[in-house]
């Protein structure tokens, strides 16, 4: 027995009779919640991104500050290590 067409009936089906028999203001509420929860989920997915580059990065600004003899070592390669936060307390 395929329930593929029952379970797109059921839900699918539904749903977009619910939509198709909406107002035009209905509808157009319904697309700017799509276009800002698309929005928002781009800026979740940036800021994850960017908050994985700083902790690469501190893990690095960490080993090398371990490793080095004197700070203008580490200075002097702080500027590749810019999505840290570190290098700003540094």
């Amino acid at each position: 027995m395929n329930l593929y067409p029952l379970l797109a009936v059921a839900v699918g089906g539904e749903i977009g009779d619910m939509v198709g028999e909406t107002g035009p203001v209905a509808k157009t509420v319904l697309v700017l919640l799509l276009i800002f929860s698309l929005i928002s989920w781009a800026i979740i997915l940036s800021k994850w991104s960017l908050l994985r580059r700083a902790r690469v990065a501190k893990r690095s600004i960490r080993a090398c500050f371990a490793k080095a003899q004197r700070l203008q070592d580490v200075s002097a390669v702080a500027d590749q290590f810019r999505p840290s936060p570190l290098v700003g307390v540094f």
